[in-house]
């Protein structure tokens, strides 16, 4: 007889759709963009002429950044462990 934790496991291994992964992968999509955004925002910042940016404002771009990355972070590691614990990574061809 297959336990609970295996049958789980069956269904959502292979081509099954696991609809959780999906909207982590999602939530991981936006915040790699938030943070690329973020990123190029301080670049461009540091291309300006000096002085054409008060400090106030860079300082905000960073602290932006700092948030954007630890969002990026947080939604990595949440599809990471939802994908290790559930097996449900899409099938590669």
């Amino acid at each position: 007889m297959t336990s609970a934790p295996m049958a789980t496991h069956m269904l959502l291994s292979g081509n099954m759709k696991c609809d959780e992964r999906a909207r982590l992968l999602n939530v991981f999509n936006k915040a790699t963009l938030a943070n690329s955004i973020s990123i190029e925002n301080i670049l461009n910042s540091s291309l300006q002429r000096p002085g054409a940016l008060s400090s106030e404002i860079y300082d905000m771009r960073r602290h932006r950044a700092g948030e954007a990355r630890s969002g990026f972070e947080i939604a990595r590691l949440a599809y990471d462990a939802h994908v290790s614990m559930h097996h449900c990574e899409p099938s590669r061809p």
